[in-house]
């Protein structure tokens, strides 16, 4: 199964990589595993992680599960059952990353920005985020970087624009439908083609 795991620190565009996701890679169902809110696109065997909205916002996603899901996580992970889709602060740490590297194939893509745009959009949404806080990410997203075993598994994206958005995007599409998630089954190409109805 394939993992894809968005990281980065506030500010970066996580959730708004995560809603385009949610737009393109649909239809999705809103589904409960034990206490894990997802979207579940029942065709693709594609689950996001957490909760999204569709107003505005930051924090959102996994930032809106429990602080205690990870051993949750953990077991849908071993589990097997999806495809897994995730961002946010609350999953994105050296052991749960390690773990889904263990079980899957797991691509992870770190959003990136100018320390300047940072400040405009934290000043523009009214973040309430503390310094500290906020240093805090910056230190945890260091530190899976600097895992040797996550390390050749990363990808760091710049996020400026509309246009690394929709490079941002084709990155994570990439990643699950290059011979991992298949559109249509085999059946519903002969039907629309006509191949292989000789076979």
């Amino acid at each position: 199964m394939k993992i894809v795991a968005i990281g980065g620190v506030p500010g970066t565009g996580k959730t708004v990589l995560m809603k385009r996701c949610i737009r393109k890679l649909g239809p999705f169902k809103s589904k409960k595993i034990g206490t894990i809110e997802c979207l579940l696109n029942s065709k693709k065997k594609l689950l996001i992680l957490g909760r999204y909205d569709d107003a505005d916002g930051y924090a959102q996603g996994t930032d809106m599960l429990s602080m205690s899901v990870q051993p949750e996580a953990e077991e849908l992970v071993e589990d097997g059952k999806y495809h897994i889709l995730f961002e946010g602060d609350r999953l994105f740490n050296v052991k749960f990353l390690v773990h889904c590297k263990k079980h899957a194939d797991l691509n992870i893509f770190v959003l990136s920005a100018p320390e300047d745009l940072l400040a405009e959009r934290y000043a523009k949404r009214g973040s309430t985020q503390s310094e500290t806080f906020r240093r805090s990410r910056y230190s945890k997203v260091a530190k899976a970087r600097a895992n040797a075993a996550l390390a050749k598994h990363i990808q760091l994206v710049n996020h400026v624009d509309r246009e690394d958005m929709k490079e941002a995007f084709q990155l994570i599409d990439d990643s699950f439908f290059n011979g991992y998630l298949v559109e249509e089954t085999w059946k519903e190409v002969r039907k629309k083609t006509g191949i292989g109805k000789f076979l």
